[in-house]
């Protein structure tokens, strides 16, 4: 942590202890530093609501937790102490859509006490922001509790009349990998007892506001998901504990719940700017983060482990991995991953569910050899590894991967976010970190801002993506990949299963576990690169078939971090155009699902003069053709493309000598 933001934070809990406001039964507001959003705490109902500009946002809405044997918290409650904090500061970024992070708030902290014989005593904590309003429930030590145990939290989001909401239908148990797709529905028409993961989105009509729902900061507590109840009220739904449907968390006093976030913004797309879930974590944790170092991975597995000029069929040996570490160097790319087929690296069978000993290479192949070829190529190697085997073996396995020199490590099929799992999951990242290892999650539940306080954790699946182009008859739409920008993508980074460099129309599109197709122009699948926040993309194909293919002069060169990100425009499942800066160097991207003439005002460009170079559709020749052009621009001028169905554009802006 910067010693700076230390002391500060140091004296806002001084003086938050030695300032208390007195006690106020009235209703209590927190105000963001804008001005622009207010929460209202009820403490005679136990509930709360949101304006935004001056109105109703989120209107009346439950808080609550239930505990075994003593029941839930029951309103009225009396409040009996108040505070306010606020703090303004910057904090670095390693890997993300900003370098620096503002993290601006004012903070009320409301002490509040049961009005029964042997009350008990609880703190909401409430965090208004210019972009959002986030709160949490604090359990302090108290003679009425020590060990504790939730068997619900009952926190509810009202949503606004006639709000199309875009949620992810999913089970009520199962379906830990959050990998569903996003559907629209009207808030007046959710059907109860159903259940939804989040990110959730609602915009309100008339090209109203938008706000997203998510959970910040998950810590000893289980992940959540929501319940449509009978008034058509999203209820906080928390996964329960392994072996049993009541017990959702097991702790001692004193404990704290996760934030429970409330994005807002003037649009959906704003939202993507907004990097108020890293804000609500901790600061890194690490001292030295020199050796993390972001950047495109070789990744075997989706395409069927192809090699050769011609794609032909490989395995899992030596030979196959050596062959995608000469790819990467040949392309530039800096990492390669060694995966598994039909069985992993290290002999367990894929889908991943047995304990084989993850430190113990296949005959076949000789990990020293190819981590040998890949030091001498300049690539360095990333392990695939299935969390049955990383339970069994988790030391054992960082102390080993460490000595043998890999980069990183992609966990896989952890599908789990009860409170055991969730601690696991931080403490195995935390190790990997002291062992100088990048994390990368698949089959997992969405980010929490994990990433800010242990930035080795570099990208995270939770995603419907175009893995499922291998088998699933519907494949992923264009519509889809231009629905999660603007819902799970606003929870952090997004590994998707980009770099396909086969792309068809929707309606030539057949699914295939080998070489397969992707729907969607080559332009609108380089687009992905800048639009999906993620510090480690795959490049999915084999070697072959990216070699003097169009458009991979920009993949290659392309960055994967960011120094500041601009939302130009957007319509969620439709358009939207992204801009990220690299320096001096502007990156734009467009993808849309139906034809639309894209203007883009260059008015955030700095003076002087600039080179653009674009990349754009070439529809006659085909979705996998492309024009590359270039022209000179300054912050006065405009560009104006023509997009056809399921097509894209990148653009490169670098100051001209």
């Amino acid at each position: 942590m910067n010693p700076r933001h230390s002391l500060l934070f140091s004296f806002l809990a001084i003086l938050s202890l030695q300032s208390p406001t007195p006690a106020n039964p009235q209703d209590i507001q927190i105000t963001s530093p804008d001005g622009q959003i207010t929460a209202t705490f009820h403490p005679n109902t136990f509930s709360y609501q949101i304006s935004y500009q001056n109105h109703p946002l989120l209107p009346d809405s439950p808080l609550g937790l239930t505990f075994e044997p003593t029941g839930p918290i029951l309103p009225p409650l009396t409040t009996t102490q108040t505070h306010q904090d606020s703090l303004d500061e910057t904090y670095p970024l390693l890997a993300g859509k900003s370098s620096t992070a503002r993290n601006h708030y004012n903070q009320t902290t409301i002490s509040l006490s049961e009005t029964t014989p042997k009350p008990r005593q609880l703190q909401l904590i409430f965090r208004a922001y210019d972009d959002g309003i986030a709160f949490r429930y604090n359990l302090p030590a108290q003679p009425a509790m020590s060990d504790f145990v939730v068997t619900s939290e009952d926190t509810g989001f009202s949503l606004p009349s006639s709000a199309k909401v875009w949620m992810m239908p999913m089970p009520q148990y199962g379906g830990d990998h959050f990998e569903f797709n996003y559907t629209p529905e009207s808030s007046n028409d959710l059907k109860p007892n159903q259940f939804t993961g989040f990110p959730l989105l609602a915009e309100l009509p008339n090209h109203g506001p938008a706000l997203a729902i998510l959970e910040a900061n998950l810590n000893d507590y289980p992940g959540m998901r929501l319940r449509i109840d009978d008034h058509k009220i999203l209820r906080t739904f928390l996964t329960p504990l392994p072996g049993q449907q009541k017990i959702k968390v097991r702790s001692t006093l004193p404990h704290t719940s996760p934030w429970r976030v409330i994005m807002i913004g003037p649009s959906a797309g704003k939202l993507i700017e907004s990097n108020l879930i890293t804000n609500l974590n901790d600061p890194c944790a690490l001292t030295d983060t020199s050796w993390i170092h972001p950047g495109k991975v070789i990744f075997p597995w989706w395409n069927g482990y192809l090699v050769g000029k011609n794609g032909k069929p490989g395995a899992v040996n030596t030979a196959t991995y050596n062959h995608y570490v000469d790819g990467a160097a040949e392309l530039g790319f800096p990492y390669s991953s060694i995966d598994g087929l039909d069985i992993a690296w290290y002999g367990g069978k894929i889908p991943g569910y047995g304990e084989n000993d993850i430190t113990v290479p296949v005959p076949a192949l000789d990990i020293q050899s190819v981590l040998a070829h890949a030091k001498q190529k300049h690539i360095r190697i990333r392990l695939w590894v299935a969390s049955a085997g990383m339970h069994k073996y988790l030391d054992k396995a960082l102390d080993t991967y460490a000595k043998w020199g890999v980069e990183g490590i992609m966990v896989d099929f952890i599908e789990r976010d009860d409170q055991q799992g969730i601690n696991w999951l931080r403490e195995m990242v935390a190790k990997a970190a002291q062992h100088h290892l990048t994390v990368t999650l698949h089959n997992v539940s969405p980010p929490t801002g994990l990433s800010r306080t242990y930035p080795n954790l570099l990208t995270r699946e939770s995603v419907r993506n175009q893995e499922y182009d291998k088998w699933d008859p519907n494949g992923i739409t264009p519509e889809h990949n231009l629905t999660v920008p603007f819902t799970r993508m606003l929870a952090g980074h997004l590994d998707y299963h980009v770099g396909a460099f086969r792309s068809v129309l929707q309606s030539d599109f057949n699914p295939r576990d080998v070489a397969p197709d992707v729907m969607g122009s080559r332009c609108h699948q380089l687009a992905m690169y800048v639009i999906y926040d993620d510090p480690m993309p795959m490049a999915v194909d084999y070697p072959a078939a990216y070699r003097n293919r169009p458009g991979i002069d920009f993949l290659t060169s392309v960055p994967t971090t960011w120094d500041q990100t601009l939302f130009l425009g957007g319509q969620v499942a439709d358009f939207l155009t992204l801009a990220r800066r690299k320096g001096a160097d502007w990156y734009i991207a467009t993808m849309n699902t139906t034809p639309r003439q894209i203007n883009i005002p260059l008015t955030f460009l700095s003076a002087g003069n600039f080179t653009a170079e674009l990349w754009s559709d070439n529809p006659p020749a085909g979705p996998n053709s492309l024009t590359h052009t270039t022209q000179s621009v300054t912050s006065k001028d405009t560009l104006t493309t023509i997009l056809l169905t399921a097509g894209g554009q990148v653009i490169h802006l670098k100051p001209t000598p």
